[in-house]
């Protein structure tokens, strides 16, 4: 029963640190992050959905930290994890293991971070709609509309290109699943 307790309480703690990646205050500066960290803490909060059968490769490169704003990062990695899982928990005819599978590395001037999954895929028509249009995807769920709150959310887009001057691409097929590439310069670093 002590070990049920100590291991209840690491998950605990390790939950309430991975939240303090999404604090809004961290979007007021951009700082060094560990993109690793950064990723394993978004991993960390889905874990109850991740162990319904879906498993996750990590293949970690060599990364340096990378100057961002680490909560709207995080959000990134939340939303495009969360949406990996959701098409692989929908998929219904699924020919192997569903999976997600996180690659990072780093070029002289970038780091690269792909998230992709096994799933049904998308056609073209359906990526060019849900990728790149005004999808919005908010910090802990919450919607704020009202002026001055803009800060709260933006779309995939916003965060990457606009505010860390990056790029996004997303490619699939359908049968064979998505890939989400997400490039951020090391210029600020």
């Amino acid at each position: 029963m002590l070990k049920s307790m100590k291991n209840g309480a690491e998950r605990m703690r390790d939950i309430v640190m991975s939240l303090q990646n999404f604090s809004p205050m961290d979007e007021e500066s951009m700082k060094p992050t560990d993109i690793h960290e950064s990723i394993d803490g978004v991993l960390g909060i889905l874990h109850n959905i991740i162990k319904k059968g879906i498993e996750v490769v990590k293949e970690y490169g060599k990364l340096s930290n990378v100057t961002c704003y680490p909560a709207l990062l995080s959000q990134v990695f939340m939303n495009t994890i969360n949406y990996c899982l959701e098409a692989l928990v929908a998929a219904t005819d699924a020919k192997s293991k569903p999976t997600i599978t996180i690659r990072t590395e780093m070029t002289d001037s970038e780091a690269i971070v792909r998230i992709a999954e096994n799933g049904p895929g998308m056609s073209a028509d359906v990526v060019d709609r849900i990728s790149f249009s005004c999808v919005f995807l908010y910090i802990c769920g919450r919607y704020q509309a009202e002026p001055g709150n803009e800060g709260w959310g933006c779309s995939l887009p916003g965060i990457i290109e606009a505010k860390h001057g990056g790029k996004l691409s997303c490619t699939s097929t359908p049968g064979e699943g998505t890939e989400f590439v997400i490039y951020l310069p090391l210029g600020n670093s």
